[in-house]
């Protein structure tokens, strides 16, 4: 058998379509790619889906066909529907109990399609509300812009209890080329937390210098449900001093990824091997009179669904000051393999490993390492994953015998979550 790759394209200028309520060209913020990028069909499908999950338009294709003189060319194909768009979403684990979600969007609110929102989300341990403002402010169509944003949100979990309201708004910019899409924001944000549990009862209010980063690979965000190779990278910043209208000095930094591989690269894929990390730390004085006033916000924690899983949710550090729990720092790496065609009804097992540590320091670990086996499976359903895990908790290097009453056996099951 003889096989011919044949020429290799690169993407041209696409040949837009022009909607009655939208300047040409405003779509092509949700290009995955620029002209002269190497042509590659998924990008099309992860384009137009952009535009689709997002709301702007009802459907949208980009049609490829090679002209007579070999060139390629790409036909934009839209059906603008209603701007406004109402979703509603169910789901359920074991930690947060029932989940749901609902969103209200408008679209295309000027000819640079600007997008208001209002967003709910609700658990037996969190409820939030977010109402935010997508600004396209230039006056052509362009990646940049402004975006106010008010939450008001409620949490109670066994460790802390907190209400906290935030106002901000700040120049938001998304890019893509041939290694993925990534966003950049940088936001001045007002905040009031009263906090009932987990630090010193009353109210902390701080105004704050944020920035936020994240960089994801295009088979990553095209392949998301169904995960199986990709990467995603998220860092934060956020910024706080007494002397500039903030009740605590403490500055807050996170960094996390999440790595996937296709085994051998086959189609469907047969084992996919993935990684997850994150390491948070928190720069605050503790001989600051005002350090119990940090709310929980501002420390972190470990043990749950999101990194431990052999663990109890944010049970890690071991609470021995309920006026203060938390740690400064924490760091986690979880390793997992699941087989994708083993099983029938498409039921994919899959082993893990957690690892994790903690600090009472900025920047500084101490030498316990939490970590825990584990076994699960994951069923992707025609209504959305199921996915179960049991895992056990142990202890590495630990000098501390209260550390022990942590370890043990831990079931999880979710509706909806990924790794």
């Amino acid at each position: 058998m003889h096989i011919h790759e044949g020429e290799t394209y690169v993407y041209p200028e696409v040949n837009r379509k022009k909607l009655d309520d939208l300047k040409l060209g405003v779509l092509d913020r949700y290009y995955a790619f620029r002209k002269g990028d190497p042509y590659n069909g998924m990008l099309n499908q992860l384009s137009t889906r952009r535009m689709e999950e997002d709301g702007i338009v009802q459907t949208a294709h980009l049609i490829p066909n090679c002209a007579s003189n070999d060139d390629l060319d790409i036909r934009e194909e839209i059906i603008a529907g209603e701007p406004r768009v109402f979703r509603i979403g169910v789901g359920a684990d074991t930690e947060g109990l029932v989940l749901s979600r609902a969103n209200f969007t408008v679209h295309r609110l000027n000819n640079l399609g600007s997008t208001f929102e209002i967003d709910l989300y609700a658990s037996f341990l969190e409820q939030t509300i977010t109402t935010g403002f997508d600004w396209y402010f230039l006056h052509t169509p362009s990646r940049l812009y402004l975006r106010p944003e008010v939450s008001f949100s409620r949490e109670q979990e066994d460790q802390f209890y907190t209400i906290t309201t935030r106002a901000g708004m700040g120049p938001y910019v998304t890019w893509d080329n041939v290694w993925g899409h990534g966003t950049l924001g940088v936001i001045p944000e007002w905040s009031w937390t009263r906090t009932f549990e987990g630090a010193q009862k009353g109210d902390t209010r701080f105004l704050s210098g944020i920035v936020r980063a994240s960089l994801m690979s295009h088979d990553f965000e095209f392949f998301s449900t169904a995960p199986r190779s990709g990467y995603s990278f998220e860092a934060s910043v956020n910024l706080n001093r007494r002397d500039v209208f903030s009740d605590v000095t403490a500055q807050r930094l996170s960094f996390s990824g999440e790595h996937l591989w296709n085994v051998a690269n086959l189609s469907p894929p047969f084992l996919v091997f993935g990684t997850r990390y994150a390491f948070r730390t928190t720069v605050a004085d503790r001989n600051d009179p005002q350090f119990l006033r940090l709310p929980p916000q501002f420390v972190h924690y470990l043990g749950g669904s999101e990194d431990l899983r052999g663990f109890s949710r944010n049970d890690i550090p071991l609470e021995v000051n309920p006026d203060r729990t938390g740690a400064l720092s924490t760091a986690y790496v979880g390793l997992e393999s699941r087989f994708v065609e083993v099983l029938p009804f498409n039921i994919q097992p899959f082993v893990f490993a957690d690892f994790g540590a903690t600090g009472d320091r900025s920047f500084s670990l101490k030498k316990t390492i939490y970590w825990n086996p584990g076994v699960g499976l994951r069923w992707e359903s025609p209504i959305g994953v199921l996915r179960g895990t049991y895992a056990r908790g142990l202890l590495l290097n630990n000098n501390d015998p209260a550390n022990e009453r942590l370890t043990g056996h831990q079931f999880y099951v979710s509706f909806g979550e990924e790794f």
